[in-house]
């Protein structure tokens, strides 16, 4: 009797279920079937395009780039424009660093892992922290993501803040001298 009784309260809580998932679906496509237009519009009005983020004062937004030029752009920090072309002002970014490096196991053998390492910097350039040392290490195979970079943005007489888009830098060696 018991089991009956539970199979029922069951089966009734999912009948409720289904005809409450059913009256959502419904309520949902007869709202957009009144202001569909209106939705769209005002969708693509708010997809405001993240403003491209550069290292230095260059165009490279990422990408692979060698060493040498990698470092002389980083000194210089890194810059934002908006779709329109203007400059940006950079209020702090997430550095990520991921080294590839050698390591041993307990075995003796080696093993080629990525060791992680991540730092927010305020304003448009790294750290004193990370520049001591960023300079010397970085080497091919290393990678470098600039992440959730904060922007402010002027609207009229207002100020607002923005995200950049995200730029991951990959050290590459450099090109072998072609023989003539």
């Amino acid at each position: 009797m018991a089991k009956r009784a539970g199979k029922i309260v069951a089966g009734v809580l999912a009948t409720m279920c289904c005809v409450t998932l059913w009256a959502q679906q419904k309520a949902v496509t007869t709202q957009s079937k009144t202001s569909g237009k209106d939705t769209a519009t005002a969708r693509a009005k708010k997809r405001v395009p993240k403003p491209v983020v550069y290292l230095g004062h260059s165009n490279f937004s990422g990408g692979d780039i060698v060493a040498k030029e990698f470092d002389s752009l980083l000194k210089q920090g890194i810059s934002a424009r908006d779709e329109k072309g203007n400059l940006m002002k950079v209020l702090g970014f997430n550095f990520n660093y991921a080294e590839r490096r050698l390591f041993e196991n307990e075995e003796g053998e080696m093993s080629m892992q990525i060791d992680f390492a991540t730092e927010y910097c305020p304003g448009d350039t790294i750290t004193p922290n990370i520049s001591g040392s960023i300079y010397d290490r970085i080497k091919s195979g290393d990678t470098v993501f600039i992440a959730q970079v904060l922007l402010e943005r002027k609207v009229g007489n207002d100020i607002d803040t923005v995200f950049g888009k995200e730029m991951k830098c990959v050290i590459r060696k450099p090109a072998a001298p072609t023989i003539k």
